[in-house]
């Protein structure tokens, strides 16, 4: 039977993934968008695990690019997905779930997303708030998932973790737990039923 269920935040409970904000920072900075993307995908887990602040990883991007104002335009994109790209039929579902079994959180955030999501009460609903930038440890590597675990005290076939990447997912069944890819809502409702869990 499973206990507790661990979301993701991009791509799940926010409607679009860091590689849609990072392409629209590009487009604001009158950049090439795939250029731009690929090389914040370079940064990607140094920023997650926070060992580089996006403050930081902006400055390296206006020397790279021959720009300015990629800190305010990070910002205002973190913002702006943060506080209305919100999955809100999902978050409708998990406040039902949250009756039932326990609801963490799984998430690669970096500290200025992570201040938006605080912000905007994207954690409140999830208890334990397992985020990379906090934790030193980022999604695929197996200790995030050690760590969500140990926080909740369960096995981890009483546990499920959902994503929308499946590179992530992987290593979460290599260790045991139940996975959901997400990719829809109407989808994953079905995907949550096939597991015996209901509202």
């Amino acid at each position: 039977m499973i206990k507790a269920i661990f979301f993701d935040i991009g791509g799940v409970v926010k409607k679009h993934p860091a590689e849609i904000r990072q392409a629209a920072v590009a487009r604001r900075l009158g950049i090439d968008e795939e250029e731009f993307v690929n090389f914040w995908k370079k940064h990607r887990y140094t920023l997650a695990s926070g060992l580089m602040k996006e403050e930081e990883f902006c400055r390296f991007a206006e020397e790279k690019f021959n720009v300015s104002g990629a800190l305010k335009f990070q910002m205002e994109e973190d913002e702006k997905s943060s506080k209305t790209g919100i999955n809100t039929e999902l978050l409708e579902l998990i406040e039902k779930l949250k009756n039932k079994y326990i609801l963490g959180l799984i998430s690669n955030v970096s500290n200025i997303e992570k201040e938006y999501n605080e912000k905007f009460g994207l954690y409140k609903l999830f208890d334990p708030c397992i985020l990379s930038c906090d934790v030193g440890f980022v999604k695929p590597d197996e200790e995030i998932y050690r760590l969500a675990l140990e926080k909740v005290g369960l096995k981890p076939e009483k546990c499920v973790v959902i994503d929308d990447r499946q590179n992530c997912l992987v290593v979460a069944e290599i260790l045991g737990f139940k996975t959901i890819k997400f990719e829809n809502n109407n989808k994953f409702k079905k995907d949550l039923e096939s597991l015996g869990v209901t509202p």
